[in-house]
């Protein structure tokens, strides 16, 4: 009923129409305004000019954020899940994996009593650990204004997803060129990819009458993506030894190592392939720590520029 509080059981969490198994979401949505001044007249009280208020203006566009908690599972990241959710998942074949950002809005996408439109993926994360469920995170940029949904309670809908586990998703580890044997044990496994976008903006768009008329206001006529960066983060029973200046790991005198490469395949509980990940890069931190009472623990952290 309109008025009373909505239960997170009683909600929905929708994205390019489709309903996700989320755990938590966030919306939020400000303007970006200034105060207008103008500075008139001597006042010989302040022995300076008098500073009138006129009013506020806006100066940049209405922009928001959502952040997503949820479940990966092959209905949301498999080959014939959400097209729009996710963007940077593997394309193409096994042997050929082509990252890119989708520079197009996601539209028609809900949380709870609210609907809104203009929005863009700016990162996504999520982290592997054995006998867990695979969570990931996904931060969004919204442009534009949140409506209120006609008085109804949305549902989630009814399905049986095929959840990703981490116990099948480990990946194969390559430092430098060599190839992790079977005396390296990964324990955990974080992936992360952001990406940086920037808005272009038309004067006759944004100067055209019915942008006043709207709680819409002005759209960013393109936002592009300028920067994208993945890393990776692995928790096991080494580093890398030998490590140069450049982030690599040095056996021999070679001015053309190879990156460092981790590969993450998840898989379903019942076994089947839903998507692969990829860093590919050099080692920006790595630390190797040993405590009494538990076993030497090392950690390294892998960057990838891909734009």
């Amino acid at each position: 009923m309109s008025g009373t509080f909505l239960r997170f059981e009683d909600s929905a969490i929708l994205l390019d129409g489709a309903s996700l198994m989320v755990s938590s979401a966030s919306l939020s949505i400000a303007p970006s305004i200034q105060a207008e001044r103008v500075y008139g007249d001597l006042d010989f009280k302040i022995a300076g000019a008098k500073t009138e208020f006129v009013n506020f203006r806006a100066d940049n566009h209405l922009k928001g954020k959502m952040e997503l908690t949820f479940y990966i599972s092959a209905e949301t990241l498999g080959y014939n899940s959400i097209s729009r959710f996710f963007e940077l998942a593997e394309i193409g074949s096994m042997d050929s994996i082509k990252t890119k950002m989708n520079e197009s809005p996601i539209n028609n996408n809900v949380v709870g009593r609210y609907s809104f439109d203009n929005m863009f993926l700016t990162s996504f994360s999520f982290d592997l650990k054995p006998f867990s469920l695979i969570q990931a995170k996904a931060s969004y940029d919204i442009y534009g204004t949140i409506k209120k949904i006609s008085d109804r309670t949305q549902y989630y809908k009814r399905v049986d997803p095929d959840f990703a586990h981490s116990l099948k998703s480990f990946g194969d580890v390559m430092i430098s060129g060599e190839t992790s044997t079977e005396d390296f044990h990964v324990t955990s496994i974080s992936y992360g990819i952001n990406a940086e976008r920037k808005t272009s903006n038309r004067i006759r768009g944004n100067e055209h009458s019915y942008i006043q008329s709207s709680a819409q206001g002005a759209l960013p006529f393109r936002v592009s993506c300028e920067k994208i960066e993945s890393s990776i983060d692995i928790e096991g029973n080494f580093i890398a030894d030998n490590l140069n200046e450049h982030g690599d790991s040095q056996y021999i005198s070679n001015d053309d190592i190879p990156n460092s490469q981790i590969d993450v395949f998840l898989y379903s509980l019942y076994g089947s392939k839903i998507s692969r990940f990829r860093c590919s890069g050099k080692i920006v931190n790595q630390s190797y720590d040993i405590n009494a009472g538990s076993y030497a623990m090392g950690k390294i952290s892998i960057k990838e520029v891909i734009r």
